[in-house]
């Protein structure tokens, strides 16, 4: 994955696989109308910090996933509540991981952080729709 970040406007361009998108500080898509984020609420000031919610999701077990986010994650000291989604291995399942992260970016207000391995390009595309951040390192 490629990236450029335009100082002028704040924009963070970023090219995978052919596909671009230019995204802001905030983390939402700019420009990009196939796939908009959902709504959300924004988040309510707290006095207590923030946990990043961290979805590993994969075809087989996630554990290649899990090792690959834990070290990742492991350079940062936030707190992070960990799921894991094993044997996403179909369109449906794709789908309904898809509807948990975006319902989850609705409640909070905050892009869910998103390590996937899901070998089928199909499966992992509709993954990767959702308003979560993450990287298709396969």
């Amino acid at each position: 994955m490629a990236t450029q970040k335009d100082n002028d406007s704040g924009l963070q361009a970023t090219s995978q696989l052919g596909h671009s998108r230019l995204v802001d500080k905030t983390g939402m898509v700019s420009g990009d109308t196939s796939h908009p984020l959902p709504h959300a609420t924004p988040p309510a000031v707290s006095q207590e910090p923030y946990v990043h919610t961290v979805l590993y999701v994969s075809d087989g077990t996630a554990i290649t996933a899990e090792v690959f986010g834990h070290a990742v994650l492991s350079q940062f000291p936030l707190a992070f509540e960990q799921i894991t989604i094993p044997f996403v291995e179909t369109l449906e399942k794709a789908r309904q991981v898809r509807m948990r992260i975006d319902e989850q970016f609705r409640q909070t207000g905050v892009r869910p952080i998103l390590f996937p391995t899901i070998v089928d390009p199909l499966v992992r595309e509709e993954v990767l729709k959702s308003a979560a951040c993450g990287h298709d390192f396969l």
